[in-house]
């Protein structure tokens, strides 16, 4: 293995809540409530397509898409500002990715969010990765693979040759569609379910998922011990 490509919320920053707390408020403003499922459904996807789930059955006009995107951004972004950059940061993220770049291998980055530039600017984390994919990358988004894809030939690797890390059900169901070894992170049910698991990065060992991931003979979930 010579990558490890990298979702971005919930696995690199704790921000999430952040945005599920913004589109509480956006489907507020349209009379409609979002449970704890809706928004777990939600998690990992494109903006065009969370909005179609809040407006759901009624259509999402163009109208509708450029209005509530601004007013995510306005929300999300403004959430952002007010919490520092360093506690955004997951458990042993900075650790984690300097380690990797310490032994070779290649970094990548692969995001259903429009923000990824801004937000890995802002945690300062933009210079432990060689490729970036945000939301506005590819024009089918998870849980179409189709952003691995991109990043994986960015990084010159193939695909099913990297180490994916994703918390969101569409992206670990992306990821393992190309083949690939999926970490799931954090404490959903979906990351759990994975070939390897740890809630934060702080728990893995690298070499060993390494040494896992080239030896995998078989697709059962592998809990890290922590």
């Amino acid at each position: 293995m010579t990558a490890l490509i990298f979702d971005m919320d919930g696995v690199l920053v704790e921000t999430v809540e952040l945005h599920f707390a913004a589109w509480r408020q956006i489907a507020a403003q349209v009379g409609k409530t979002l449970e704890p499922h809706d928004l777990e459904a939600m998690r990992g996807l494109r903006r065009d397509d969370c909005l179609r789930r809040i407006f759901s059955p009624r259509e999402l006009t163009t109208y509708d898409l450029n209005t509530y995107s601004a007013v995510k951004d306005e929300l999300y972004l403004g959430a952002l500002r007010d919490i520092e950059p360093e506690a955004l940061i997951t458990p042993g993220t900075v650790a984690f990715l300097e380690q990797a770049r310490e032994r070779g291998l290649r970094l990548g980055v692969a995001s259903s969010s429009v923000n990824t530039f801004h937000v890995l600017e802002h945690t300062q984390l933009i210079e432990h990765f060689d490729v970036i994919a945000d939301g506005n990358t590819v024009v089918r988004s998870k849980p179409h693979p189709d952003v691995f894809l991109w990043v994986a030939g960015a990084l010159g690797v193939p695909a099913h040759e990297a180490i994916i890390f994703e918390d969101a059900q569409a992206g670990i169901e992306a990821a393992q569609a190309i083949g690939a070894f999926v970490v799931g992170i954090g404490e959903g049910e979906a990351a759990r379910k994975t070939a390897w698991y740890a809630p934060h990065l702080a728990d893995i060992d690298l070499l060993q998922l390494i040494e896992q991931a080239k030896n995998r003979e078989t697709s059962l979930p592998v809990i890290n011990p922590l």
